[in-house]
């Protein structure tokens, strides 16, 4: 951006003509500090925040399989810039977090205080952007891979592919999500010997992989 201000001010200088001219030295230094009090902040937001963002997500990255605690507390922080790549460092933050509950690597509370912090995020961004189908199937997964903690997560799903079909009704990957969430409910019924329901489940499982 400094190359590109300084190209428009030679060209300014050169080949259009001033309308007024500078009396004295007081008014170019108040017009160099409100230059100056613009420019700051627009290169911080355009530039170094989105840097400083991808560099601690690198971070967090590196810290992933030695200290999961201080990767997820890197990722909550740089959730908090809301950069252009805050969807994309959602999605990393949400992974991880269900890798590590499917893969058993944390304890069950902290399962639970990492599910809710991701949780929190994504219904902020669906609200946020409600007609952002990637958001819903986000939070469709994120609920189907963390079912273990809460079983009654997988009853969520339903109304979030609901939404997502709103928006983008042949999209395969929201029947997927939708599947799945019907088949661990088959097996849940199962389990619990309730018949009927299981029966229901069954029906729409395979209704949806076979829209997929």
């Amino acid at each position: 951006y400094i190359p590109l201000l300084l190209i428009i001010a030679y060209v300014a200088t050169k080949y259009i003509e001033p309308k007024f001219v500078w009396d004295n030295f007081k008014k170019m230094l108040i017009a160099f500090v409100i230059y100056a009090a613009l420019f700051v902040p627009i290169m911080y937001v355009v530039n170094i925040k989105e840097a400083k963002a991808n560099l601690d997500v690198i971070s967090a990255l590196r810290l992933q399989s030695v200290d999961y605690n201080g990767a997820i507390e890197i990722y909550n922080e740089v959730l908090d810039y809301r950069t252009s790549g805050t969807n994309e460092y959602l999605r990393r933050m949400a992974e991880y977090v269900d890798g590590l509950i499917v893969n058993r690597n944390v304890t069950p509370y902290e399962a639970t205080k990492f599910v809710e912090i991701v949780d929190r995020e994504l219904e902020a961004r669906a609200e946020a952007f409600p007609a952002d189908v990637q958001n819903y199937l986000l939070f469709m997964r994120h609920y189907n891979y963390t079912y273990v903690i809460d079983p009654d997560r997988l009853y969520k799903v339903g109304p979030l592919g609901e939404k997502a079909l709103e928006h983008s009704p042949t999209r395969p990957q929201i029947y997927y999500e939708l599947g799945y969430a019907d088949l661990y409910l088959y097996q849940r019924m199962i389990e619990e010997n309730r018949q009927e329901e299981a029966v229901k489940y069954q029906k729409s499982t395979v209704d949806n992989f076979q829209k997929a």
